[in-house]
């Protein structure tokens, strides 16, 4: 198997009661630091973030911390 140095995976994920393009507003709109996923809305409705070929570890840090902030009411 030939793996590309530019390959990444994709984790695609949804927040109840959020629909895909909500989140993705409330993750873009996140201050200091906005956090860039895309909306999944037509066969999936949640986003999808490129791990890690787009986003480095603190930033995942952050997404995981941003979501669990919006899951538990807080924006």
């Amino acid at each position: 198997m030939v793996i590309s140095k530019r390959s990444a995976a994709l984790a695609a994920f949804s927040v109840a009661n959020w629909d895909g393009e909500a989140l993705t507003r409330a993750l873009r709109e996140r201050r200091p630091k906005p956090i860039i996923v895309r909306p999944l809305t037509i066969a999936y409705n949640g986003v999808r973030a490129s791990v890690p070929f787009f986003l480095l570890e603190e930033e995942i840090d952050l997404l995981v911390d941003a979501v669990g902030g919006l899951a538990a009411g807080r924006r």
